[in-house]
C-alpha cells in the first residue's frame, strides 16, 4: 500500500460529500488494484484499518518502500521504520472519517474514530517530539530522522510541521514553537524548503533522496506540495496574510 492514499481517498470523498451531499456515493463498487471490488465505503473502513495494523516499535506507521516524500527509503533495510508524517495523516483520516460516520449516524463509529485519532496523537506527541521545539520526520534503525541530535544530514522536514497543525495532532501550548521552526530553518520568500540542510552524501539507509544533488527535487528544494501543505495550515491557524 501506497500509505499517502488513505488520507487522500478519506478527505477527498469526504470533502465531495460535504460540497454535494452525495451520499449514495458511498455506496459505488470500486475495484482493488490486486482483484475483486467493494463499495466506497468499505474501501475507507479497510484502508484505515490496514494503516493502524501495521505499526512499528513506537506504534507508528510503517514507512516501507516510502511515504509521501518517495525518495526518503528508510523502509528499504529496516522492516521495521516508521513514518510520523503518515501517522499525522492517519489521524486527519480518522478525525474526518469520525466526521463523516456522526453526519450518517454511526455514532459508535464516530466514538471509535475519535479516540483512534486522540490515541495516536498522544503517541506521536509523547515519541516524536524534538527537544529544539518541532517534530521529527521519521524513525529508522532506532534513530529520529530530521532530528537536532542527527550529526549529519537534515535536522528538520517541513511535512511533519505543516501536518501537525493540520491534522490537530500539534496540542496548543506547542503551535509557536512549530511556526518558529519553519520561520527559522524552512521558510524562504517563494516557499518552504523539503528538508535542512540538504542531504550531502549517500546513506542506503536513507535512500535516494540522499544522492540527489542537494537543492534539487525532495532534497531541501523549494517544493510546490510541501509549501501548499504549509500555506493550508496557515489558513487553519487563521494566518490568512500569511498563507
Amino acid at each position: 500500500m501506497y500509505l499517502p492514499m488513505l488520507p487522500c481517498g478519506i478527505t477527498t470523498t469526504c470533502d465531495y460529500i460535504k460540497y454535494t451531499g452525495d451520499v449514495e456515493f458511498l455506496d459505488e463498487i470500486v475495484d482493488y488494484f490486486d482483484g475483486g471490488s467493494d463499495t466506497v465505503w468499505v474501501h475507507l473502513i479497510k484502508g484505515i484499518n490496514r494503516v493502524d495494523m501495521d505499526r512499528g516499535p513506537h506504534n507508528l506507521p510503517l514507512s516501507h518502500f516510502a511515504d509521501w516524500n518517495d525518495a526518503l527509503n528508510t523502509g528499504l533495510n529496516d522492516k521495521n521504520a516508521e513514518s510520523v508524517f503518515v501517522g499525522m495523516q492517519f489521524v486527519l483520516a480518522c478525525r474526518e472519517m469520525a466526521e463523516l460516520c456522526k453526519y450518517l449516524g454511526k455514532n459508535k463509529l464516530y466514538d471509535d474514530y475519535m479516540a483512534k485519532a486522540d490515541e495516536t496523537s498522544k503517541i506521536i506527541n509523547e515519541t516524536s517530539w524534538d527537544d529544539e521545539g518541532y517534530y521529527v520526520r521519521s524513525f529508522s534503525h532506532g534513530k529520529a530522522i530530521g532530528s537536532s541530535k542527527c550529526e549529519k544530514g537534515s535536522k528538520i522536514f517541513v511535512n511533519p510541521q505543516s501536518w501537525a497543525l493540520m491534522s490537530g495532532t500539534c496540542p496548543p501550548e506547542r503551535m509557536q514553537a512549530v511556526l518558529d521552526a519553519i520561520d527559522k530553518y524552512l521558510d524562504t520568500p517563494v516557499g518552504c524548503y523539503v528538508n535542512y540542510p540538504a542531504y550531502t552524501e549517500y546513506d542506503p539507509d536513507l535512500g535516494r533522496i540522499s544522492f540527489q544533488y542537494p537543492g534539487t527535487s525532495e532534497n531541501g528544494a523549494i517544493y510546490a506540495h510541501a509549501t501548499s501543505f504549509k500555506m493550508y495550515a496557515n489558513c487553519l491557524l487563521g494566518l490568512g496574510d500569511r498563507a
